[in-house]
C-alpha cells in the first residue's frame, strides 16, 4: 500500500447517497400535465394553466400521484367548474368507481392529517 492509498478507501470509493425520488401529483389533459394543488373524490384544484382551459368544458382526464401520501392513477372524465385569474383551475369528477372513490378519500384523508413537507 502506498502513501497516499488510504485516501482512495476512504474518499474515492465512498457512493453517493441516492437521490430522493421526485414526488409529483398531476393530471394530464390533452398530453399537457399540471400540478395539483388538491384532490378529493368530488374534484380538484390544479395550477398553471396557459388559457386553453376553459370553465364549463368537459375533458378526459388521466390522475397521475406519486407522492409520499399515495401513489395511483386513473382517467376519468371532468367538468371544469372554475378558472381563475391566478392560473389555477378547479374540476369535479364525472362518475368514479367506488375503489377510486375510497382511493381518493384514504388520500385526502392522509394528506391532511400530514404535516406539511420540508424540503
Amino acid at each position: 500500500m502506498g502513501a497516499f492509498d488510504f485516501l482512495k478507501v476512504l474518499v474515492w470509493d465512498k457512493k453517493a447517497p441516492p437521490k430522493p425520488k421526485a414526488q409529483s401529483a398531476a393530471i394530464q389533459i390533452d398530453s399537457r400535465s399540471y400540478p395539483l394543488a388538491t384532490l378529493n373524490a368530488k374534484g380538484f384544484v390544479a395550477g398553471n394553466h396557459d388559457d386553453s382551459i376553459a370553465q364549463g368544458q368537459m375533458a378526459n382526464i388521466t390522475v397521475a400521484v406519486d407522492d409520499r401520501h399515495g401513489k395511483f392513477n386513473f382517467s376519468t372524465r371532468v367538468t371544469i367548474t372554475s378558472v381563475n385569474a391566478n392560473r389555477q383551475f378547479a374540476g369535479s369528477f364525472g362518475i368514479l368507481t367506488p375503489e377510486i372513490e375510497k382511493m381518493l378519500q384514504t388520500y385526502a384523508k392522509n394528506r391532511k392529517a400530514a404535516p406539511p413537507a420540508t424540503k
